[in-house]
């Protein structure tokens, strides 16, 4: 296993998505190349996995940390 550059933490609203709640193609593209130069994006945020399954199946992120803390999903 290779050990990572980093670990970066987006929040949602505001940062990964847009006013609509999407992902931008720019955004996704960018979280695409952090992960080509092994550097690890996850989603933070006080909402649970349920609610963040679509950001997860629409970007190249997979790892997140959700109910504030209290669920935390690290995927190699």
């Amino acid at each position: 296993m290779i050990t990572p550059k980093g670990l970066v933490f987006f929040d949602l609203d505001g940062t990964l998505l847009n006013t609509k709640s999407e992902l931008d193609r720019e955004v996704s593209d960018a979280l695409e190349s952090m992960k080509q130069n092994n550097v690890i994006p996850f989603v933070a945020t006080g909402r649970s996995p349920l609610e963040i399954k679509h950001v997860l199946e629409n970007s190249p992120i997979d790892s997140f940390i959700t109910l504030n803390g209290q669920w935390a999903i690290h995927c190699l």
